[in-house]
């Protein structure tokens, strides 16, 4: 299941028409991905059969890496027909 981000929609061309958006739009993405701590943590729910200190040793040692997620998209929300 893919994980579900909450992300701010930012732009000044669009009105909100019962709760949805209308108009151009832009949606700004930030996601970091830390490995954690050799030591403990929570354990990770999208990487499934690697317990969580296995992954941040994996890291500690240089063999994966932590890393950003950053992305732009703009569209046009067009309102549904009947409302």
């Amino acid at each position: 299941m893919a994980e579900r981000l909450s992300v701010p929609i930012v732009g000044s061309d669009f009105k909100m028409v019962d709760g949805k958006p209308v108009g151009q739009v832009r949606v700004d993405i930030y996601k970091r991905y830390n490995w954690g701590n050799p030591e403990g943590g929570v354990p990770r729910g999208d990487i499934k059969g690697v317990p969580q200190n296995d992954l941040a040793r994996l890291n500690e040692t240089g063999l994966a890496h932590d890393f950003d997620i950053v992305g732009s998209t703009t569209f046009y929300a067009a309102p549904q027909p009947g409302s």
